[in-house]
């Protein structure tokens, strides 16, 4: 990414730089990048209960 911020780019310039597009990724681009970054998840962390904190 060029070393604008990324709140002051386009939308067209946003999806350029990130090789999508409005329609969102075909399901061959989709399989790629899960390859590539993983699947888009947030790991679980452990809660504290409010016996821990009390």
């Amino acid at each position: 990414m060029d070393t604008k911020s990324w709140h002051t780019i386009t939308i067209n310039d946003a999806f350029q730089q990130l090789k999508s597009q409005a329609g969102g990724l075909n399901s061959t681009e989709v399989e790629i990048r899960i390859q590539q970054y993983g699947p888009n998840e947030l790991q679980a962390s452990h809660s504290v209960s409010p016996w821990e904190i009390f």
